[in-house]
């Protein structure tokens, strides 16, 4: 018995369709871990605020340097917790991007097997594809957003390691230009990790 003869089209339309979803998925998924991050920083600081914490630290009768250096290792895991947020923002950038250059590709195909012009019709191309590290993006808005928090928190972080390491004195300027350092070095490793998908390269994981 012979077998149907495949139908080309029929699985063009579903790999296109596949593409698109994980286009979509890549750009929900940005919104998803960024809202996870600010959630999840901030319910953990309400808590420490709302447990009233600071007033136990003046009022303990061992050494408060434990506690103010506890404090700094919890606010550097949540610097770290922000760094790993920017990097899956690169990632699912630099695959929505892969989507779309998959999708021109379906497109290329289909404009030179049936010719005309049919070209005219698209306007993202495989040469007019958004850069990955685009200024003035939501991708790059919600790396912004990521990384400034995170310099806040690593500020908060090198302020408690001063007054656990000087006995409750701390340099606010210290404290000040860490995070700006911080929010920073975060931002420039989130562009160089796009930089590195430019030109687009055909990679999968």
């Amino acid at each position: 018995m012979d077998k149907p003869p495949l139908d080309r089209n029929t699985i063009l339309e579903a790999e296109f369709e596949y593409i698109a979803t994980t286009a979509t998925q890549s750009n929900e998924d940005r919104a998803r871990v960024t809202s996870f991050y600010f959630v999840t920083v901030g319910s953990l600081i309400a808590g420490i605020f709302g447990a009233q914490y600071f007033e136990d630290v003046n009022n303990a009768s061992g050494n408060p340097r434990i506690i103010y250096l506890g404090f700094s290792l919890f606010f550097t895991i949540l610097t770290i917790l922000g760094y790993l947020t920017v990097a899956q923002l690169a990632r699912l950038r630099t695959a929505w991007r892969e989507s779309v250059h998959a999708m021109n590709v379906l497109k290329e195909y289909y404009v030179k097997e049936i010719g005309g012009n049919l070209d005219k019709a698209f306007l993202w191309k495989t040469d007019t594809i958004p850069p990955a590290y685009k200024p003035g993006s939501v991708a790059n808005y919600l790396a912004h957003e990521v990384t400034i928090l995170s310099g806040l928190i690593f500020s908060a972080a090198v302020h408690f390691l001063q007054l656990g390491v000087r006995a409750g004195e701390a340099n606010w300027m210290i404290s000040a230009v860490s995070g700006v350092l911080m929010w920073r070095i975060q931002f420039y490793l989130y562009k160089r990790m796009l930089d590195k998908h430019e030109p687009l390269k055909q990679e999968r994981d």
